[in-house]
């Protein structure tokens, strides 16, 4: 299987940084087991010890994955959505609890990009182009916005670094655009 989608997560120790002490090594064969999840791409510290990590696709690399959730131990607690109605494709997540909201982006199935880009797979509708916000605490998605063509391939999802604020942005790959 191609490394995108190898689906090892490795967890490591880096108290002393100069010399990193590999702790764990969480099998993808586990993961999919106890959550029929593929792929982890972005890694998240939650404010109650555990650790999430969008997971790009599902037992069969298609859409839309889901979050993976880790516990203190780094041992896999389950998913942390209570539903995926509404998503198609998964990718990288930003949350702000004290909002009660986290937002995540599309890119698309691993299915579709392990082979390489292919403009017809965009014309075909296998790339993402929404937003979606996500009510925190209920662990479901609360609006999507759909970005359009000039959103095409919505990435890295951020905040601004003041927890106070309800700015944030993503990048759009296919456009060029920030939003």
């Amino acid at each position: 299987v191609p490394g995108l989608v190898s689906g090892r997560i490795h967890i490591l120790d880096t108290a002393d940084p100069r010399q990193p002490k590999l702790v764990k090594v969480i099998e993808p064969r586990n993961i999919l087991e106890k959550t029929k999840l593929t792929a982890p791409h972005t890694v998240h510290c939650l404010d109650d010890g555990r650790i999430m990590i969008s997971m790009l696709g599902n037992a069969e690399l298609g859409g839309p994955g889901g979050f993976l959730l880790l516990d203190d131990k780094f041992e896999i607690a389950g998913l942390w959505e209570a539903s995926r109605e509404g998503m198609e494709y998964n990718y990288d997540f930003w949350y702000q609890p004290r909002h009660n909201v986290m937002v995540s982006s599309e890119w698309a199935a691993p299915n579709t990009v392990v082979p390489g880009f292919k403009l017809d797979d965009v014309k075909a509708g296998k790339y993402g182009q929404q937003l979606h916000f996500w009510d925190w605490k209920e662990r479901k998605i609360a609006k999507t916005f759909d970005l359009g063509p000039s959103g095409m391939i919505p990435l890295e999802v951020r905040f601004h670094h003041d927890p106070a604020s309800t700015h944030g942005f993503v990048g759009a790959a296919l456009a060029s655009v920030m939003g």
